[in-house]
């Protein structure tokens, strides 16, 4: 996958932004360079985004972050967000990723003749569907405990039925109907002195019974506006799917409301009954990384305001929230610790492929371990990485010295330098777009030229967009490689 060109008219800093990523260029790194502000990470989080979580319902909700507050104000109803041109190995696909408000899908249905779904129809449908499901799920709740207690009621002897139901029915069954107008006038504990067992019996059942119809009722109205809400659905679907859209989200305008906004995307070169399957794909082939104390636009209102806020002790800050989408997210990436487990688990990887490779070959061991702990150790200045022989942690020592070395004897640059190459490595990232902002950060000027040169030799076959103020990475590619957010960078004075 290849990002050949990205436009954006108007997101948030972004003006205009029509940059192009030659694909014939070699290498495939492109840093991306402006002033502060200029709107470089924005930049980076928007392909991310609607890369990663379009193709992906279950990410949809970083989508309605990342547009909160972004509204239609043109009068056709619709706005476009970004076009992206992707390269897929063998064509140039277009996405078009648009908004829409409630009166352009109207439009829509009045030109498809769909004249008796528009009273009904709203961008909100999905929502509700989600909640009557609820309702009709508790409604079921409802009516199963009920039959149940019935059922047993009638079926239970004298003593047993008394001590059911002091000690199982009772307390669910007062819940249910308060019982006022029953057990405030009557002593359960005696109910044989007051109301014959039979009598009572019945009048439990019946009670029971007229409760279990009422609420019958009302399932059956929830599921026959369910039912409704579902074909409006579908129906607005088959429009989109004519019209050669794909519906991603609906948006919001605070944090559980919506504003009557959708975001929809247009897929070209790709029949639409394939496009879903494209954007499952691509989402797997984009990738981000960025430093933990960057804005990412792509958590909640509430998140990002946090970073602002007095942290309360019971209260969720924003670095919690930011790996807590790195969880959800599996194309997002932090470099700012050593990423201790995926060390360990290549370790172990590597030692479990050369006893593979024993049993299969006969007892000559393979020597992935090796290879490993080599590359590893030529990444560090004079320093080598041993692994404990549980591979339950790892430690550093000098080259030549067996003196064990404390995380505060590695630099950051160090650290930071390992902690990307194993996340490509171990992740066996390839043929994949990769977003890096901030790159730069805790290395050298030496380091930051090399760095374009190893992340060539890491992963050859990937692109890179760099965010960067690093004159040094722009040097180590040719200026045709660099590419520029409005205003314009300054030259390098000497």
């Amino acid at each position: 996958m290849h990002i050949q060109r990205i436009q954006v008219p108007d997101f948030r800093a972004l003006k205009n932004v029509d940059i192009s990523f030659e694909k014939e260029f070699t290498p495939r790194i492109f840093p991306l360079g402006s002033q502060n502000g200029g709107g470089k990470s924005t930049l980076l989080q928007l392909i991310f985004v609607l890369l990663h979580c379009a193709g992906n319902p279950d990410r949809v909700q970083f989508i309605q972050n990342l547009l909160y507050g972004f509204e239609v104000n043109d009068e056709s109803g619709k706005r476009t967000l970004a076009i992206i041109d992707i390269w897929d190995g063998s064509k140039t696909v277009r996405i078009d990723f648009l908004t829409c408000n409630e009166s352009y899908i109207l439009k829509l249905l009045v030109e498809n003749q769909e004249i008796d779904l528009i009273s009904d129809f709203n961008l909100s449908i999905s929502t509700e569907i989600k909640v009557k499901r609820k309702k009709i799920s508790y409604l079921e709740r409802k009516i199963t405990t009920l039959e149940t207690s019935n059922t047993r009621l009638a079926n239970l002897g004298k003593y047993e039925t008394r001590k059911f139901m002091l000690e199982k029915e009772y307390n669910d069954l007062e819940k249910e109907f308060a019982f006022n107008f029953i057990f405030d006038r009557l002593d359960i504990t005696h109910i044989d002195n007051i109301i014959s067992f039979d009598d009572f019996t019945r009048r439990m059942s019946n009670i029971i019974e007229k409760r279990i119809e009422k609420y019958r009722v009302e399932l059956g109205q929830e599921r026959y506006k369910y039912e409704r809400l579902n074909n409006l659905l579908n129906s607005y679907y088959d429009l989109c799917e004519k019209k050669k859209l794909i519906h991603i989200c609906e948006l919001f305008s605070s944090e559980n409301e919506p504003n009557q906004q959708a975001l929809l995307c247009k897929v070209s070169q790709i029949n639409i009954d394939k496009t879903n399957e494209f954007l499952s794909r691509l989402s797997n082939q984009i990738f981000l990384t960025a430093h933990v104390s960057q804005i990412f636009l792509f958590l909640s209102s509430d998140d990002r305001k946090s970073l602002f806020k007095k942290q309360k002790n019971n209260q969720a800050n924003y670095y919690q929230q930011i790996k807590t989408a790195n969880s959800k997210l599996p194309g997002f990436f932090t470099y700012d610790f050593l990423a201790i487990d995926i060390l360990i688990e290549a370790f172990k990887k590597a030692r479990d492929e050369d006893f593979k490779q024993a049993v299969e070959q006969g007892g000559n061991y393979g020597n992935n371990y090796v290879k490993l702990l080599a590359e590893l150790n030529s990444l560090l200045n004079n320093k080598k990485i041993n692994v404990q022989t549980d591979l339950s942690g790892i430690n550093f020592r000098i080259d030549g010295d067996e003196t064990e070395l404390y995380p505060e004897d590695l630099s950051h640059g160090e650290l930071k330098r390992l902690c990307i190459y194993m996340w490509l490595k171990y992740n066996n990232i390839k043929d994949a777009i990769v977003l890096m902002d901030e790159l730069e950060i805790s290395f050298h000027p030496d380091w930051q030229y090399q760095i374009v040169r190893d992340l060539e030799e890491w992963g050859a076959t990937n692109q890179y967009i760099l965010a960067t103020h690093s004159y040094e990475i722009c040097q180590a590619v040719t200026p045709a490689h660099v590419k520029e957010l409005e205003p314009k960078l300054r030259s390098k004075t000497i």
